[in-house]
């Protein structure tokens, strides 16, 4: 069976140094104190163009996210996808005063690179799109996806090699880790669902990161 991956698109990465110029601007060129209408103009400039970036990321974003759901319910019978929580993913490492976080910054662009994907709107709008052509949506336990070997099942952290290499400690089976993860999201929804009929034609999981 083949199995094809999506790369993450990255639309922040790639606006975010034009967008972190312009803010700068913006917050250097503020006057405290000041409504709106009375700001510079070199101010207005640079708001004009904060809202232009950030609007242009937004309607990438959205292509992407649509073009991709629309594929993968009009070729796939079923579609398996990690019931992922979102806001506990991205909680803020920063921590309180009397208890300070520890790697804020690398949490904090963790954040930023999940938020990007929007793995909500994706699985909502695989959801909508499922019932209009009639497919079926499994949503299945993330907890070890990436973690568990597919080959023998074996699990341990120390497989994951790195962040794209997978090597199981027990067989020594090697493969990408997020194509191991799409088997093991795979085996999941067939386990859990009673509807076979889908196994006549392919199951996708679908993996940006």
């Amino acid at each position: 069976m083949s199995l094809t991956r999506f790369d993450n698109p990255r639309h922040l990465d790639n606006a975010v140094r034009q967008l972190t110029k312009w803010q700068r601007r913006m917050a250097r060129r503020h006057v405290r104190g000041l409504p709106v209408h009375r700001q510079s103009a070199g101010w207005r400039e640079a708001r004009d163009q904060v809202r232009r970036l950030t609007g242009l990321v937004a309607q990438r974003r959205a292509s992407t996210q649509h073009l991709l759901t629309k594929q993968l319910v009009t070729q796939f019978a079923h579609v398996a996808v990690e019931d992922l929580r979102v806001k506990n993913m991205t909680r803020s490492a920063r921590g309180t005063q009397d208890s300070p976080g520890r790697n804020v910054a690398a949490k904090a662009g963790l954040n930023r690179a999940i938020l990007d994907v929007g793995f909500g709107e994706i699985r909502r709008q695989i959801e909508y799109k499922a019932e209009r052509h009639g497919i079926q949506v499994t949503a299945v336990n993330p907890a070890y996806t990436s973690q568990t070997c597919h080959r023998c099942g074996h699990v341990d952290r120390k497989s994951r090699r790195t962040r794209s290499v997978f090597e199981c400690t027990r067989c020594g089976h090697a493969t990408h880790a997020d194509i191991g993860a799409a088997h093991n999201i795979k085996h999941r929804a067939l386990d859990t669902t009673t509807d076979h009929e889908s196994e006549r034609r392919p199951i996708r999981e679908t993996t940006c990161r």
